[in-house]
């Protein structure tokens, strides 16, 4: 499983990367930084393909990705799920689990297999998003609301973020479990006629 970090506006990418590690450190597992450059004032250049190629390289893979995309990068994710899908690709018959905090957008069901858009309540820099690119978000989307103010990913947002990837992990590794079992009784009875069928040679 990958884990994907996209970042909010107007972040360094060292800034980022320490954010990316201390969710790391928070779920015992790497986090990979995908780096939103955007500040407030620019445009996407080549990130959106950029985003959509690494997704696509991950989605199909036994792990699959799971990425978490904070204020501005839901809508960087957004667009290149887009991307993905107008080439009537099925996003959610992909390994592909997506959470947004705090995002500009909300992303629907239709871009992965498990998709879900966490805010605070009092998150005012969020509302200021919405009110900006909310005619881009998804229409079938799955929201749910804390009761907090803040929006900087650290102090409002690792906490439920670091909750859902557990959860992920979790079930991703009953998956696993499961196939190494029948995998391993698959090889048991395998076994056992191969040598019933040399004994009987």
């Amino acid at each position: 499983m990958t884990i994907l970090f996209v970042n909010g506006v107007s972040n360094t990418r060292q800034s980022a990367q320490e954010t990316a590690n201390r969710l790391s450190k928070s779920v015992s597992s790497q986090v990979e930084l995908f780096y939103n450059p955007i500040t407030f004032t620019g445009n996407f250049g080549n990130e959106v393909k950029e985003l959509a190629q690494r997704i696509e390289e991950l989605m199909d893979s036994f792990w699959g990705v799971c990425i978490i995309a904070h204020s501005h990068g839901a809508k960087l994710t957004l667009n290149a799920l887009r991307e993905i899908r107008n080439r009537n690709i099925d996003l959610t018959k992909k390994n592909i689990t997506i959470f947004t905090f705090g995002g500009a957008v909300d992303i629907g069901n239709e871009y992965g297999k498990k998709v879900g858009n966490v805010r605070n309540d009092g998150d005012f820099v969020q509302l200021v998003g919405k009110l900006v690119f909310d005619w881009e978000s998804s229409r079938s989307k799955n929201v749910s609301f804390h009761p907090a103010g803040a929006h900087e990913f650290d102090s409002a947002y690792k906490k439920y973020a670091s909750e859902e990837i557990k959860e992920f992990k979790r079930n991703e590794d009953c998956c696993h479990c499961m196939v190494g079992c029948i995998c391993l009784v698959a090889s048991v009875v395998y076994f056992f006629f191969t040598s019933y069928s040399i004994g009987n040679v």
